[in-house]
């Protein structure tokens, strides 16, 4: 930084986590080295890369992680801790020696699942490199090594949240490879109550795993910055944490949190403007599945709703997902378009639960999305005979799918989306790859094995052979460089078109998988099609 003088240590390495040791004489990195496209899986060499022009050093290889962030240094530089993250596997700790000598050990226990949180949860490392901590689904583990590389003198333990919630990450900075102590011999996760959708800060004793709610906010963790900075007044040993949230009325902010009074405020707010914006509020609803079993939906109702007056609705569905978790995220959703928008031009939106069990996904979308819609219909919420639908990506899917079970909906839109399973199978990747062949047997596609294995099950679950069935008009949207978006999205509407069903295709040339990474002309081009499609396929007099 004094002298500006660049060393390059890499070059051509594909690389998302790297960190510096504490002594400031090497860079570690996770560098991506291959793919299993079978299990949609990826691998990763752990790297030394030395500051004083050695050559790097690989002391782990074909780590399984998803994103290849999962690591940190101990304190003293001598160790490094990673987790694995392994498609249909369960997760462990490993550590090993920075210098090389040693093999990695598994700290883990092969007969506990241990649910850790994976992803870009890494392990955490005590101040005197004695100790590891891993956040979990529901609690955390902590491993005390009195000798590192020699398991028979590790001892572990599992402390668990008595309260039911699911823990999401540590309040702390994010960048530290320690476990923060709010106090002495106390650290805080955040956590979001499964019924309420709220956020907590929970303060727990390390000794006794003692628990307190600091605070339960109807906010949400701005995602993936999940954790917390922290400054210190050393006078009187109070600390008070920053926190970036949101709520379904307003976006991200930053909020300040005094942790020995337990008082919060609002010290920023990035789009001062948008206070003068009239923004939608959200609700969580509550209804019975098909199979019986409990489901909630996020709703946002707009500026001017007045309770009793039915309104026409939109739903975003997307398989496999809790959507109802994003009840307090600003807008509840943005896949398609942002869902403040649609609510400023008189639409509800709804965002139902919609898990998948392995195998057969077509049949099981609308357990979840029809007994959600009529709970809105019953509370004289929406208007039955204009509800929307829509999706982006797997959404799109479930779009598409949905209008071949029903005719609940006058109107759909479908962006990005999968229609033929079997032309996926089949799409070859630049580089000659199997570009969704993983995709189709082990991974979102859902279909348990190769198309010769379960030929009726890919033709089954591809809504492009069935629809005849479907009633509603149908938009379909997707970017020019989403790979096999646009054949897709081009053989639904040939086929839509064949069969004499309202359709319109646009293609996006120069755009890519998601609208939210558009460029402005193009995004506001999609939120214009959009509103117009629902605004005349869902208007009072439109199926008349």
């Amino acid at each position: 930084m004094n002298t500006g003088e660049v060393q390059q240590l890499a070059e051509n390495w594909r690389i998302l986590g790297w960190k510096p040791s504490p002594d400031g004489r090497s860079v570690a990195v996770l560098r991506y080295v291959e793919a299993e496209p079978k299990l949609q899986q990826f691998y990763f060499d752990l790297t030394l890369l030395p500051l004083d022009g050695s050559p790097p050093q690989v002391i782990a290889r074909r780590i399984p992680q998803e994103y290849g962030v999962c690591f940190n240094w101990s304190p003293d530089s001598h160790w490094l801790a990673y987790t694995t993250q392994e498609r249909g596997k369960q997760s462990h700790l490993f550590v090993v020696a920075a210098d090389g000598s040693t093999e990695p050990e598994d700290l883990s226990d092969p007969t506990v699942d241990m649910q850790l949180l994976g992803e870009i949860e890494a392990p955490r490392w005590s101040l005197d490199s004695t100790r590891i901590y891993c956040l979990a689904k529901q609690g955390y583990w902590e491993w005390t090594i009195r000798a590192h590389g020699r398991t028979e003198e590790t001892t572990r333990r599992y402390m668990p949240l008595h309260g039911k919630y699911n823990v999401l990450g540590w309040v702390q900075s994010p960048t530290t490879a320690t476990i923060h102590m709010m106090r002495p011999g106390y650290f805080c996760v955040l956590a979001r109550n499964p019924r309420t959708k709220d956020t907590a800060l929970i303060e727990m004793e390390i000794s006794s795993g003692h628990e307190h709610i600091v605070a339960e906010l109807s906010q949400c963790i701005q995602w993936p910055t999940c954790e917390i900075e922290i400054a210190h007044r050393d006078e009187s040993q109070e600390s008070e944490g920053y926190l970036v949230l949101q709520a379904s009325h307003h976006p991200a902010e930053i909020w300040r949190f005094q942790w020995n009074d337990q008082q919060q405020e609002r010290v920023l707010s990035f789009n001062p403007d948008l206070s003068q914006v009239a923004v939608g509020t959200s609700r969580l609803i509550e209804y019975r599945a098909l199979d019986g079993q409990p489901g909630l939906a996020a709703l946002l109702l707009p500026p001017t709703y007045r309770e009793g007056e039915p309104i026409p609705i939109i739903v975003e569905v997307y398989g496999g997902a809790m959507n109802a978790n994003h009840l307090h995220g600003f807008g509840v959703t943005q896949d398609v378009i942002h869902g403040q928008i649609l609510v400023n031009h008189g639409y509800g939106l709804l965002t139902p639960d919609m898990p998948l069990k392995d195998h057969d996904p077509l049949s099981q979308l609308s357990r979840h999305v029809l007994p959600a819609i009529m709970r809105l219909i019953d509370q004289g919420i929406a208007d039955p005979k204009r509800i929307g639908l829509m999706g982006q990506s797997y959404g799109g899917y479930s779009t598409l799918a949905l209008l071949t079970q029903t005719q609940i909906f006058s109107a759909a839109v479908a962006c990005a989306g999968t229609y033929n399973l079997i032309a996926s199978y089949f799409t070859l990747g630049q580089v000659g790859n199997d570009e969704w062949l993983g995709w189709c047997e082990s991974g979102q596609g859902r279909m348990g094995g190769s198309l010769w294995e379960k030929r009726p099950a890919y033709i089954e679950n591809s809504p492009l052979f069935y629809l005849e069935r479907v009633t509603a008009p149908v938009l379909l949207l997707c970017g020019g460089q989403d790979p096999g978006a646009p054949e897709q999205a081009a053989a639904a509407f040939i086929g839509l078109r064949r069969l004499k069903k309202k359709v319109e295709y646009r293609c996006y040339q120069d755009e890519g998988h998601w609208s939210g990474t558009w460029n402005e002309a193009s995004y506001r081009d999609l939120c214009g099609c959009v509103l117009s499609w629902f605004d005349k396929h869902l208007a009072p007099d439109a199926g008349m």
